[in-house]
Formats: C-alpha cells, sequence, structure tokens
C-alpha cells in the first residue's frame, strides 16, 4: 500500500477468553428473559489499541483470494429499505446472481440477509466488539442446507467459502 494512506490508533473491544467458558458456551441474548432476571450475557470486554489504516482511494488493490476481504461497489436493483423477511426477496436473488457473476462460483446460496439500521429500533445495530459469526459447526451446517437446498446433498465440494457481505 503506498505511504499517503493515513493511520490512526482506535481502542478496539475483544472478548476476553473466561475461564467460566470452559464449561459455560460463551453467549449473547438479545431476546429478554420473560421468566427470571438471567444474565443477558456471560462475556467480558477488553479494549487493545490497534493501528487503523485509511485504505480510501485503495480499495483496488484488495482482493478475496489474496487478503480474504475485497471491496466491490455495485447498484442493486432491488435494494432493500425494511426487513427481508424471505429469502425469495428479489434483492438476495440480485445478490445471488451478481456474486455469481462476479466470482465465477459453481453456486451461490445465500443463508441469513439482515438489514442493519443504526440507531433505528427494531433493526440489528452495528457489533461493538470483534468477534466471529460462525463455529466451524455452524459452518458445516449451513453449508449441508445449502447442498441440500442446491440438490446436492452427499456432494463433497472442492471448496466452500462462506462471504459476509
Amino acid at each position: 500500500m503506498e505511504s499517503e494512506a493515513k493511520t490512526l490508533v482506535a481502542d478496539v473491544s475483544y472478548f476476553e477468553p473466561l475461564e467460566l467458558h470452559l464449561r459455560e458456551k460463551p453467549y449473547i441474548s438479545n431476546v429478554p428473559f420473560a421468566e427470571t432476571e438471567g444474565a443477558w450475557d456471560n462475556l467480558n470486554q477488553v479494549k487493545h489499541s490497534q493501528e487503523m489504516v485509511n485504505i480510501r482511494g485503495h480499495e483496488d488493490e484488495f482482493s478475496l483470494p489474496q487478503h480474504g476481504f475485497q471491496y466491490v461497489q455495485h447498484s442493486f436493483s432491488h435494494s432493500p429499505t425494511d426487513h427481508i423477511h424471505s429469502l425469495e426477496h428479489p434483492y438476495v436473488k440480485e445478490v445471488e446472481e451478481f456474486l455469481l457473476a462476479r466470482f465465477g462460483a459453481s453456486a451461490i446460496f445465500v443463508y441469513d440477509a439482515s438489514i442493519r439500521k443504526v440507531g433505528v429500533d427494531g433493526y440489528f445495530q452495528q457489533a461493538d466488539a470483534a468477534h466471529i459469526d460462525h463455529t466451524e459447526e455452524n459452518c458445516l451446517w449451513r453449508l449441508e442446507l445449502a447442498m441440500k437446498h442446491l440438490g446436492l446433498l452427499g456432494v463433497q465440494p472442492r471448496r466452500f467459502q462462506i462471504i459476509t457481505a
């Protein structure tokens, strides 16, 4: 990356591994406990200073195969303005078609579509800590769902990739 990219240091929250997690799976519940005053989570966040690089103007220097992420701009005809209640939504189908064309995949299966609107009640908000969305087991389960949906259950893919877009 060229030297004119600007950097700054920011505090980023990470989940701290706790001894409790040796016997209890880490969790966050976004659903209120109706019967008890149970804890909403069993996590502790720790802040670490991280150097951030402003890559504006350098977006085309990153590729999914080499860096694990890529910036792509695309104008969708069916951009959702409200919650997506079904994976049959025209936006989801358009995303599948775009990803097929863009990355040359043999198949694309969108398994979730959530709209985030920061500061708007009723919508998912941004994450406030660095995190991983899926466990290995969850990824394999979602792959099995995708293969079944595509009529390929039992077929062993050479490679699969889960993309958060």
